[in-house]
């Protein structure tokens, strides 16, 4: 529900998204393992998560205390790097957080 959400407010297209079941409920570990798999070709990527894990990996990529993401609450991370495969703790730095609920 979550993603079709965000596709209708962000003006995405369905096929433009894969859903990993395993991600739901995943633990830090695993989310990052994702993001390290991701094909260097995307320069953007929209990940959908519940709290307390996508909180968590936030604050982890970002190492900003944020608490916890609202529901509908976006954070926009970005990394000087070239490769997904870099991605780890500290690296990334929130450009903005939105209420998607709130606009």
């Amino acid at each position: 529900m979550t993603s079709e959400y965000l596709l209708e407010r962000l003006l995405l297209d369905q096929n433009e998204i894969t859903v990993s079941e395993e991600l739901y409920l995943a633990s830090l570990r695993i989310w990052l393992q994702e993001i390290n798999k991701l094909d260097d070709e995307m320069n953007c990527i929209v990940m959908v998560g519940h709290n307390p894990e996508i909180s968590y990996l936030i604050e982890y990529l970002t190492k900003e205390n944020i608490d916890a993401i609202p529901p509908a609450g976006s954070v926009l991370i970005s990394f000087q790097l070239d490769t997904w495969k870099a991605v780890s703790e500290g690296l990334g730095s929130i450009e903005w957080t939105i209420n998607l609920d709130e606009q």
